[in-house]
């Protein structure tokens, strides 16, 4: 299995990075209170770390407020990692749905990084992260069909987009409790270092064994035979 970005996207936004990491034999719980745990031990420090009232001018968040306008998405409606840290400083909490996607949600909501997770055994062929021509089509988790717009940022396999910016993830590639291989993902737009996408895929994976990640970017957008 390859990894790319695609030329077409760096062409356009030479500062992409993203982070794989694959976690082997993994051991999916939850939803329980073990599970929840997950995401109510780090509410403190993210309450303590982000105010409403700079939560949007951090620059994280306006790396991807801006990289959803440059891609013709209104940042309210995208999928941006400072909407969930918004809804625990407003009391609210964070879906608990398994030790997997909750422990990608802690970082995400530390970090203010995109994260995602994917069940690896369902990504077939070659990964390539690009920008969607349009009339791609993506089933969503939930079951509801869509039809991706062209200038989209997602990631692709053999079987088309599995990641759309705008639309959220495909059904069929998400964790379950029957996943046994993860494929972890974080995705950065200009204004976030290589550095700080690094420090946070390892912290991320050193809570697993059987781990390994890799950082693409316009200096390495290619990673051959990752397994």
């Amino acid at each position: 299995m390859n990894f790319t970005l695609d030329q077409n996207l760096l062409e356009k936004y030479p500062d992409t990075i993203i982070a794989f990491a694959v976690i082997k034999n993994v051991s999916i719980f939850g939803p329980d209170e073990k599970s929840n745990q997950i995401l109510t031990s780090i509410y403190p420090e993210i309450i303590k770390k982000y105010t409403l009232d700079q939560l949007e001018i951090h620059p994280h968040s306006q790396a991807y407020i801006n990289f959803a306008k440059r891609l013709g998405i209104s940042p309210d409606s995208a999928f941006l990692p400072h909407q969930q840290i918004k809804r625990v400083l407003k009391g609210k909490s964070i879906g608990n749905i398994n030790n997997i996607v909750n422990n990608y949600m802690a970082l995400e909501l530390v970090d203010n990084l995109s994260f995602s997770a994917y069940d690896m055994d369902t990504i077939k062929g070659n990964t390539t992260a690009d920008l969607a021509k349009g009339g791609e089509q993506m089933t969503l988790i939930g079951g509801e069909q869509t039809t991706l717009k062209a200038g989209d940022f997602i990631m692709s396999d053999s079987q088309g987009p599995f990641y759309s910016f705008s639309e959220s993830y495909r059904d069929s590639s998400k964790v379950t409790p029957h996943t046994k291989n993860v494929l972890f993902i974080v995705d950065a737009p200009e204004g976030i270092s290589s550095k700080e996408v690094t420090n946070t895929i390892k912290t991320l994976t050193e809570q697993f064994d059987n781990s390994s990640y890799f950082i693409l970017d316009r200096n390495n957008p290619l990673c051959n035979e990752f397994v």
